[in-house]
């Protein structure tokens, strides 16, 4: 992803509060992606690894889990549109 280190660092925040929110662990999640432990960590820091599709697929997982539990996600400072 094009991000800067800054807002790599608040997306990966971002990402962790809305997991949090989810209620979910990490092992739902990363069954639910079918993603290794350490791809999901790749993706949800952020890490040099990371691809932007695999970033996007999670924030569009965890705001649909989100809206199923009807709750609001956290707000997303460089997700906030539609993924292009």
């Amino acid at each position: 992803m094009t991000l800067s280190i800054e807002l790599r660092a608040q997306t990966s925040k971002e990402l962790t509060a809305n997991l949090q929110l989810s209620g979910l662990s990490r092992a739902v999640v990363e069954a639910d992606l079918d993603v290794t432990p350490a791809e999901f960590e790749e993706t949800i820091t952020l890490g040099p690894e990371s691809s932007s599709d695999a970033v996007w697929r999670l924030r569009s997982y965890l705001d649909g889990k989100l809206a199923e539990a009807g709750t609001t996600p956290y707000p997303y400072s460089a997700l906030d549109e539609n993924r292009p």
